[in-house]
């Protein structure tokens, strides 16, 4: 019974990984990035900032979410993927 828990929860450990992977993967994606700080410069207005600085100031939240997101895969995670693929 233990074999098939840890078989189990090492799927599971593997589909998390893999899953975290592909999150990062496509929140890195230019054309997204690009489509996710057009919509939100559209929902959010700074008074006193211009459009073009509102841009930029998403685009780096943006890109500090991404780099947070990539760092909090464990070591073990990475791994995991780089065996995967």
């Amino acid at each position: 019974m233990a074999s098939v828990v840890n078989s189990k929860s090492s799927d599971d450990d593997t589909l998390f990984a893999l899953s975290a992977q592909a999150m990062v993967d496509f929140l890195k994606n230019d054309r997204f990035q690009q489509r996710l700080v057009k919509q939100l410069n559209s929902n959010i207005d700074i008074p006193f900032i211009n459009e073009s600085t509102e841009a930029s100031i998403i685009q780096a939240i943006c890109t500090t979410v991404v780099s947070a997101l990539e760092e909090s895969l464990s070591e073990d995670d990475k791994a995991v993927v780089r065996t995967v693929q």
